[in-house]
Order: C-alpha cells, then sequence, then structure tokens
C-alpha cells in the first residue's frame, strides 16, 4: 500500500496512486503494511515538540525495507535567505506562517528518521524547502 499523509493544509496532491490519509488518521492504518509513505509537507503542521511521535507512527506503518518521503521548510534555509536578502518578504512570510505549526530542518528530520531506525537514501535542499527519502532498515540490516 502507499499513502500520502495530507493535513488541512495540504496543497492537491496529483499522485493518483496512493490512498490519502488525513494526518489526524494515520494510526488507524495498519501497522508494517505500506510500502511507501509520503509526508510531504507534512511535518510542517506538527507541533515541533510532536515530531518525533508523529515519524514514529509513520515509519511503524511501514513495511521492513519501506519508504517514508518528508518535505518541508527549512529553517537554516529560511534564516539563510532573509540575511543574504534572497529573497522577498512574502515568500518568507508564507513559509513561516501559511498555518504551519514548526520548522524543521533537513539535518533534524534526517537525525529522527536516523534515530527510529530508518537509513536516509537521498537527502536534498531546494531554496527554502527540504525533501528526504529514507528506508526502514529490515532486522538483519
Amino acid at each position: 500500500m502507499k499513502i500520502t499523509v495530507i493535513t488541512s493544509n495540504t496543497q492537491t496532491i496529483s499522485d493518483s496512486d496512493s490512498i490519502k490519509v488525513p494526518l489526524n488518521e494515520l494510526s488507524s492504518v495498519e501497522n508494517a503494511s505500506c510500502l511507501i509513505i509520503n509526508l510531504a509537507d507534512a511535518m510542517d503542521y506538527v507541533p515541533f515538540n510532536q515530531r518525533k511521535d508523529v515519524l514514529n507512527l509513520a515509519i511503524s506503518k511501514l513495511r521492513p525495507g519501506g519508504e517514508i518521503y518528508i518535505s518541508g521548510s527549512d529553517m537554516y534555509a529560511i534564516g539563510h535567505y532573509i540575511i543574504e536578502q534572497l529573497t522577498s518578504a512574502e515568500q518568507i512570510n508564507t513559509s513561516l506562517y501559511g498555518g504551519r505549526l514548526s520548522c524543521n530542518t533537513m539535518f533534524d528530520v534526517t537525525e529522527l528518521c536516523r534515530e527510529l531506525d530508518c537509513e536516509t537514501i537521498n537527502s536534498k535542499l531546494d531554496g527554502l524547502y527540504y525533501s528526504i527519502k529514507a528506508r526502514k532498515k529490515c532486522h538483519n540490516d
């Protein structure tokens, strides 16, 4: 099964072959039943002190070897863009305030994945946003 976790702020998702699951209903998905979980932008709408719990819940839904995709606003990149005046105030306000509950960094989310027994396949910083692809370790890894 492939699922995309959505929030009330999620933009239209063009991935038609995944099942859309609201973030607040993620716990209803059977454990170890997913090959792929897409958390695109969802972590920005999780309170900062709940990030590890939500990520742990999502990872529990993955089969061993399953992949999780995570993306969101990168706090370090936003700070850099502000200091260097590389973007408009409008874009910064949208990135920081547009209903978001937290701002993470690619490094922090990668570390959370590692702590939760996932290996990073790749990570990328693109402007103000990070994306991470990680795989849940098999017990014989």
